[in-house]
């Protein structure tokens, strides 16, 4: 088996589209994947746990880590701060282990300018918006004018689809998973992310030849 180097897999998409469901089953079903744990300011939800879903944090707590340079990425979204620890996740690639993130559009920018060569942005969306507005009322976790605000966001995201490598629809959530477990496969089998092992591999026959 490839020992690839390590990367960052980024799974962005509008609220309600499975995003972090998606996330959490890839990285149940494979032993090389690490979920990325992100900061937020939101209000815990039922069943969360501080420091296994996210670290919950206060504003001011929030804004101390801010300042003080300790996210990859931060952003406020539907009036709530999320942020990616940067030491986490550079310790997390120098060890060759593939870290896989749920994130906002603005936040898969700040990782794809940080870690530009170490970076595969997925954007996962349902195959059309009706579906999308049942997911956001049938998980009952926000009021009425919380799920406009969603929809309106939406719109602004899937604009910058461009900016993604691949595209995953979730429509059927085992299919979602199965592509987005076909895309993490193909990127670490690329030679790019394989070079030790292609160079020792070289070194190998060289050695071989002098011998014979």
């Amino acid at each position: 088996m490839l020992n690839s180097n390590g990367f960052i897999v980024v799974i962005a998409a509008p609220s309600g589209a499975g995003k972090t469901t998606i996330c959490h089953e890839i990285e149940k079903r494979r032993d090389d994947i690490v979920y990325s744990i992100s900061a937020t300011t939101r209000p815990k939800r039922q069943n969360e746990r501080d420091k296994i879903d996210y670290y919950f944090k206060t504003e001011d707590e929030f804004k101390r880590m801010i300042n003080a340079g300790e996210f990859v990425e931060w952003a406020v979204v539907h009036g709530n701060y999320y942020g990616t620890p940067k030491n986490s996740i550079k310790e997390l690639i120098d060890g060759n282990k593939i870290v896989i993130m749920d994130i906002d559009v603005q936040g898969a920018r700040s990782i794809r300018k940080v870690f530009p060569d170490a970076s595969v942005l997925i954007f996962v969306m349902p195959s059309d918006v009706m579906r999308l507005k049942e997911r956001l009322f049938k998980r009952k976790q926000d009021n009425l004018e919380t799920i406009k605000t969603r929809l309106a966001n939406a719109k602004e995201e899937i604009d910058c689809i461009d900016e993604f490598d691949y595209i995953v629809i979730n429509n059927e959530l085992e299919k979602a998973i199965k592509d987005v477990d076909n895309i993490i496969n193909a990127e670490r089998l690329k030679t790019s992310r394989n070079k030790k092992q292609i160079e020792k591999f070289k070194e190998d026959l060289k050695d071989e030849e002098r011998i014979l």
